[in-house]
C-alpha cells in the first residue's frame, strides 16, 4: 500500500503507462477513460508472457537504457496501482498466434502476502482488438479508487505538452477517440514570439540544447492569452524552465533555483533538451516528473 503513495498525479501516471508504449516503438496510443476503468492501448511490439510477468514486479530483470523513457523498470506497476487496485495486462508479441495475460490484484496480495501475478485465460473481445493490431498491449486498471473527477481535460492538457515532440514527428495520441495534438509552451508557432537563444552547450562529454523564449513580445496575439487551449497562457505560473529528458517532457515551468517568479518574467520560457546519459546531473526522480538539476548547469 505504501506503493501507491509516490509522487504520482493521475497525469504523469498515465503519462509513464505511455512511456512504455512509445518504449516499444508505438506509432499509436489509445487512452479511455471511464468511472470503472482506464485502459492504455497501443501497437508496440508486445510482450511475450515470460516478459510480462517480469514487468509487474517490483524491480525486474528488463533493462532500461538510457535512450529509452522508462528508466527504473517499475513504472507500469507503480503509476497503474496509485490509481486502482487492479492491473490486468494483454499482450501479444509479433511472433506469437494469440494473446496473453497476466493479472495483478491487491486483494490478492494482501489475501496471500505474496506478490505475484495472476496469469488468466484472454477473452476473446480483447483477443480481436490485439489480432487487429498482429501485436500490441493493452493496460487495464480498475477498481479505481484515487482518480479525480474530470480527469479527461486534465489529462489532454497534459499529454499534448509533455509529447508535444512525438506527436509533432507523427505519433498518435487519442483519449476516448480523440487525437491530440502538440503544445508547444514556448509559443514558437506565434509571429511575436522572440528566440532569443537555440543552441547546444557541453556538458561532461553530452550536448544540452538550450532555447531561451520571449513570448509574444507585443502583447497582441491574443492566441496567447488565457482560454486558449493551443497555447500555454502568459502567466505567473506559466513561466521559467521546461525540461525535456529523451525529447520527452519531465517538468515544465520550474524556477530550477535560478530564478524567482515575478510578473515581469511573465514572458520568459527556456527549454533544456538532454538525453538520459545526462540523468544523474539533472536530478530526476523515480517519478520522472520532477528533478534537483546540478548547480554545474545552473
Amino acid at each position: 500500500n505504501s506503493m501507491r503513495y509516490l509522487t504520482y498525479t493521475n497525469e504523469t501516471a498515465i503519462a509513464d503507462i505511455v512511456d512504455n508504449s512509445f518504449d516499444a516503438g508505438a506509432d499509436n496510443v489509445d487512452i479511455s477513460l471511464n468511472d470503472t476503468f482506464i485502459t492504455v492501448t497501443d501497437d508496440g511490439c508486445g510482450m511475450t508472457p515470460e516478459v510480462m510477468s517480469e514487468a509487474i514486479k517490483l524491480g525486474s530483470d528488463i533493462e532500461k537504457d538510457q535512450g529509452c523513457l522508462g528508466k527504473f523498470g517499475m513504472g507500469l506497476v507503480t503509476a497503474s496501482i496509485s490509481m486502482g487496485r487492479k492491473l490486468e495486462v494483454f499482450s501479444r508479441d509479433l511472433y506469437a498466434d494469440k494473446a496473453s495475460k497476466v493479472v495483478l490484484s491487491l486483494d490478492h496480495i494482501e489475501e496471500t502476502n505474496n506478490w505475484e501475478g495472476l496469469i488468466e485465460p484472454v477473452d476473446k473481445t480483447v483477443e480481436d482488438v490485439l489480432a487487429k493490431k498482429e501485436h500490441g498491449t493493452i493496460v487495464k486498471i480498475s477498481q479505481l479508487d484515487s482518480v479525480k473527477p474530470n480527469l479527461e481535460r486534465s489529462l489532454t492538457q497534459h499529454l499534448r505538452v509533455v509529447f508535444r515532440n512525438f506527436l509533432a514527428a507523427g505519433k498518435v495520441i487519442t483519449i476516448n477517440g480523440s487525437p491530440l495534438t502538440p503544445i508547444d509552451p514556448l509559443n514558437r508557432d506565434l509571429d511575436d514570439t522572440d528566440i532569443l537563444v537555440d543552441d547546444d552547450i557541453e556538458m561532461d562529454g553530452e550536448k544540452v540544447h538550450i532555447v531561451v523564449a520571449h513570448i509574444d513580445t507585443d502583447k497582441s496575439d491574443t492566441r496567447a492569452n488565457k482560454g486558449d487551449g493551443n497555447h500555454i497562457p502568459v502567466s505567473y505560473m506559466d513561466q521559467g524552465f521546461y525540461v525535456v529528458r529523451n525529447n520527452r517532457e519531465i517538468a515544465g515551468a520550474k524556477i530550477l533555483g535560478s530564478m524567482k517568479r515575478h510578473p515581469e518574467a511573465n514572458r520568459f520560457r527556456c527549454e533544456i533538451s538532454y538525453s538520459g546519459d545526462l540523468d544523474d546531473q539533472f536530478g530526476i526522480n523515480f517519478t520522472k516528473n520532477e528533478l534537483n538539476v546540478c548547480q554545474a548547469l545552473l
